[in-house]
């Protein structure tokens, strides 16, 4: 409500996860708040840091295929993923491990 989203992404956002202009945050599952607080972050900055935590599948994707968008108009995207990688088309790698 209070964010300066991208028109184009928010439509999209809102068609694919069924969302119209009078529900509200508190009213909407975890996928739909996720995609549209990625959805803000890509809106308001050229670098985001993000999880897909929680995500189910089809949020996922949709989440990354933004992010993936997002990357090739140039901007520039941290993906913090707690299982193992797959690389989805990144462009750098770094396994971090927890030391004993």
């Amino acid at each position: 409500k209070y964010e300066n989203l991208d028109p184009i992404l928010l439509r999209k956002i809102m068609v694919l996860e069924g969302i119209s202009l009078t529900d509200k945050m508190k009213d909407l599952d975890f996928n739909s708040r996720k995609l549209l607080s990625l959805t803000a972050a890509i809106s308001q900055s050229g670098q985001i840091v993000f999880d897909m935590m929680g995500q189910s599948p089809l949020g996922r994707e949709l989440g990354l295929d933004l992010v993936k968008e997002f990357v090739r108009e140039g901007g520039a995207a941290i993906w913090i993923d707690y299982f193992e990688m797959d690389e989805l088309g990144c462009t750098r790698v770094y396994p971090i491990e927890k030391l004993n």
